[in-house]
């Protein structure tokens, strides 16, 4: 199953026993990063940037305008969306800026372990971690010296939370259109939307299931549907 604009998401090939998860080096004349990531239901995973060891996140406009380049390397890509707290509110910075990361999809062949799980996302995060490296501009002022960046790949939480309880609504709605928007394009998606939302939204009632479902049918009409 393809995103709106990727090719058909395809499954990983087979895989022997996980390597110990492991980032390029960090000098010390260096921005450190940590990509910490989660493992949803329905195998989407997300992925945040934060610096080291502060734990703050990092700044995302550049990774932003550039993630189309992880959909050329065949990455299931759903694109940035803004995340929430424990109490369901949007996350904000220091700054009052809200906090983004990347969410993309995982295809499995099987029942697979959570560590060949978490080594696919493991090999995700370095492509994520080296493209925002290679587009994000060092940041400089008049005490601080610019210094390039560097990162590590953070343990992957295997979680049983849905989509909508860690990201915005409107971008969990998004990232579901990206997903079907083949369903969406044919008019199968109504046969198949109780599935479908009960895997990405935590619903509790029909009122609910209406509205989440409603808000994907907008999404793919607003965002997806002519790209």
């Amino acid at each position: 199953m393809g995103t709106a604009c990727t090719p058909p998401r395809k499954s990983p090939p087979k895989r022997g026993a996980p390597k110990s998860p492991k980032g390029p080096k960090t000098p010390s004349n260096t921005t450190q990063l940590s990509l910490p990531t989660l493992w949803l239901k329905g195998d989407v995973c997300l992925l945040r940037v934060v610096y080291s060891p502060s734990g703050k996140p990092a700044f995302f406009p550049e990774l932003k305008k550039a993630i189309g380049d992880l959909i050329e390397q065949g990455i299931g890509s759903l694109g940035v969306a803004s995340l929430l707290d424990n109490k369901g509110n949007l996350l904000r910075n220091d700054k009052n800026f809200v906090v983004q990361g990347v969410l993309f999809t995982v295809d499995l062949e099987g029942d697979e372990s959570d560590e060949v799980k978490r080594q696919i996302v493991h090999d995700i995060a370095e492509k994520i971690g080296d493209l925002y490296c290679r587009v994000t501009k060092p940041f400089s002022n008049a005490t601080t010296k610019a210094k390039p960046f560097s990162y590590r790949v953070g343990y992957c939480d295997m979680s049983e939370k849905y989509l909508d309880q860690v990201v915005s609504f409107n971008d969990a709605a998004l990232a579901v259109a990206r997903m079907y928007h083949d369903f969406l394009a044919n008019d199968s998606f109504d046969k198949n939307a109780e599935s479908i939302i009960g895997t990405f939204f935590h619903i509790k009632d029909n009122d609910d299931f209406d509205k989440a479902k409603a808000e994907v049918l907008n999404a793919y009409e607003t965002h997806v549907k002519h790209k």
